[in-house]
């Protein structure tokens, strides 16, 4: 089990429906210097045992404009992951549904297509902080 304890790596799991677009962010989180990834899944509901026993420091979760009331998962997820950073990966980074998922629990809400490299330039930011953080 990769957790933020044993690693001086940012743990991040990634919860995305779409097996392409799943793939896509695996190879760009796979990319990045000072990260790995615990895990992912399709669901963050069906895969919360999983999450609560991993414990990463950064949850992703793609979020799409088809789902069914995703922001009580979202809160229920930030509850069982206090510790954790949740991101949320939007088809549409509106005002309001950042404000909404912001007010659901999560730290960060960026649209997956046009905000990847400030998705990227973030983790990597993440994973710098935590390196000096593990090294004291």
């Amino acid at each position: 089990m990769i957790s933020r304890t044993n690693t001086d790596r940012l743990t991040v799991y990634l919860v995305e429906r779409t097996p392409s677009v799943r793939r896509r962010q695996l190879r760009l989180l796979a990319s990045l210097d000072g990260l790995r990834v615990a895990g992912a899944g399709h669901d963050a509901q069906a895969h919360q045992t999983e999450l609560v026993d991993l414990q990463p420091d950064v949850v992703l979760i793609g979020l799409n404009a088809t789902e069914n009331t995703p922001l009580p998962r979202i809160r229920a997820l930030a509850i069982a992951l206090p510790a954790s950073t949740l991101i949320v990966l939007a088809n549409e980074g509106t005002p309001q549904m950042r404000r909404a998922c912001l007010m659901a629990g999560v730290a960060h809400c960026l649209d997956k297509t046009l905000e990847i490299m400030e998705l990227r330039n973030l983790l990597l930011a993440m994973a710098s902080t935590a390196r000096q953080h593990r090294q004291r």
